[in-house]
């Protein structure tokens, strides 16, 4: 075998077991999930911007170190799951939202052992106009 990891009869590398590394921190999730709020208070409203990102971590690491996936949560549900709960009882603030968003996923995937929901709020100002 050469120093560079590849069989003497082959170009391909030989693949690390899993046993000759250590995953030091690890996880996945799904970044950028805009969300739109729009407050109606009478004739004047009000719109917020949200960007919600989710992280997840499992009780297994069987997803990194076999490809193992029949326990992934994928990021296209995490980002639907923001959509609906969203949807379903509103932003009060992204503290409150974080924190459902957090209990759903502990809750509803006995897999997760760690979620982690960062928002960032960008509110909207008004423009006024002559007229």
């Amino acid at each position: 075998e050469s120093p560079f990891g590849f069989n003497e009869d082959s170009d391909t590398p030989k693949a690390p077991s899993s046993e000759e590394y250590e995953l030091a921190e690890y996880g996945y999730g799904k970044n950028y999930v805009k969300v739109l709020k729009v407050r109606r208070d009478g004739l004047r409203h009000s719109i917020r911007e949200y960007e919600v990102n989710t992280h997840l971590q499992l009780d297994s690491r069987e997803d990194f170190l076999q490809g193992v996936n029949k326990h992934i949560i994928a990021t296209d549900t995490q980002k639907n799951t923001v959509y609906v709960l969203a949807k379903k009882y509103g932003i009060k603030s992204p503290e409150a939202f974080s924190l459902l968003l957090c209990s759903h996923f502990l809750y509803t995937y006995p897999q997760v052992t760690e979620a982690s929901v960062h928002i960032e709020e960008y509110p909207w100002t008004r423009v006024m106009r002559d007229g």
